[in-house]
């Protein structure tokens, strides 16, 4: 969704080797146990990334960040 409250910060992979998170409320996981590449589009009023399973280039998860300036 849309991120209405910076910062927002996001943690990645695409290495095969892959270790088990351990979620908390502040850092909920979304998926895990996989490869993820991002797609990140920059304009001068926000900042889209779309997260990739790499295995089969299903997307994952998605934000766009707003510049409210």
């Amino acid at each position: 969704g849309d991120c209405k409250n910076p910062p927002l910060y996001v943690i990645s992979h695409c290495s095969p080797k892959t270790y088990r998170l351990h979620p908390s409320k502040r850092h909920d996981p979304v998926v895990q146990g996989s490869m993820y590449y991002h797609i990140i589009d920059v304009t001068p009023h926000s900042i889209t990334m779309r997260a990739y399973d790499a295995n089969s280039n299903k997307k994952i998860d998605s934000v766009r960040i707003f510049n409210s300036l």
